[in-house]
């Protein structure tokens, strides 16, 4: 059982001073968090990789149009999406490293 202090709130009433997540679910978060990132900055390099290799000639980006969408707004996409994802992973991250959380 986990030792718990308890701080007195101006209002009489006590909280606990333990952060909201410290259970079992600190790695699943913290780990999802570093999943999220890394897989972000693999696409990220792997679309701008595609982009630099298209614009250069060294591969054709019409292997990867389909429907209305030209190849290249395909490949950007991939590297948009890898920026997001990274977003979401290192900002999860900050705030836990921060603000205390786990």
């Amino acid at each position: 059982m986990k030792n718990h202090t308890y701080i007195k709130l101006e209002s009489g009433k006590q909280r606990s001073s333990q952060p909201p997540f410290s259970g079992k679910g600190d790695f699943v978060l913290t780990r999802l968090f570093h999943i999220l990132s890394r897989t972000g900055v693999l696409l990220t390099v792997i679309g701008g990789a595609g982009l630099l290799l298209g614009a250069a000639g060294w591969i054709d980006m019409d292997l990867f149009s389909f429907g209305l969408s030209a190849g290249i707004r395909v490949i950007g996409t991939v590297a948009i999406t890898g920026c997001l994802l990274s977003f979401i992973g290192f900002f999860g991250l900050e705030c836990i490293n921060q603000y205390k959380l786990l």
